[in-house]
């Protein structure tokens, strides 16, 4: 099964990833981020035909893949494998299991 660490502020928090996940400060997230520079409902990570699709939500920090900030036409990316991810200054290492 696909594992997503969010490191933050308060640590390192290694998380189960779904069909669908939500990540941001708001505590209705599937994916609480408790970092103030992350927005409420920062991305989506969804799961279609065996693959994460990651999907900036208009946040203002922004959320990278690769290195490559997912905004404008390009705010969903394909999420491989294997990864780094950052939303915001909180690191989020990606793996599929």
């Amino acid at each position: 099964m696909a594992r997503i660490s969010i490191m933050g502020p308060s640590g390192r928090q290694e998380r189960q990833l779904f069909r669908h996940n939500s990540l941001g400060r708001h505590p209705r997230n599937t994916h609480q981020v408790l970092d103030r520079v992350v927005s409420k409902e920062h991305c989506h990570i969804e799961l279609i035909e065996d693959r994460y699709i990651l999907k900036d939500l208009g946040s203002l920090n922004g959320t990278y893949v690769h290195r490559l900030r997912a905004q404008g036409k390009a705010r969903r990316r394909l999420v491989r494998r294997t990864l780094e991810r950052r939303v915001s200054r909180s690191h989020q290492p990606f793996q599929d299991r």
